[in-house]
């Protein structure tokens, strides 16, 4: 019998806990947008209108100022 449910349950928890400590950010300007995190100095690159990227929270506070990118929680 197969276990795919399961793996896929497993796989499905595995993305949840990699996003912990992290937050969406969308790119709302057709401007690609190149950001440094504040604080962990991570790169973050938002390519086109609409774009989202997972954003360490740390680094929220500082993006949460650029005028073109809007936290989604």
């Amino acid at each position: 019998m197969c276990n795919c449910n399961k793996k896929r349950m497993d796989y499905s928890l595995q993305m949840e806990e990699t996003k912990k400590g992290m937050v969406k950010v969308k790119l709302t300007d057709s401007k690609t947008q190149v950001v440094s995190g504040d604080v962990t100095g991570r790169t973050y690159i938002f390519s086109q209108k609409n774009s989202i990227q997972w954003v360490d929270m740390r680094d929220a506070a500082g993006i949460k100022t650029i005028k073109n990118l809007k936290i989604l929680g």
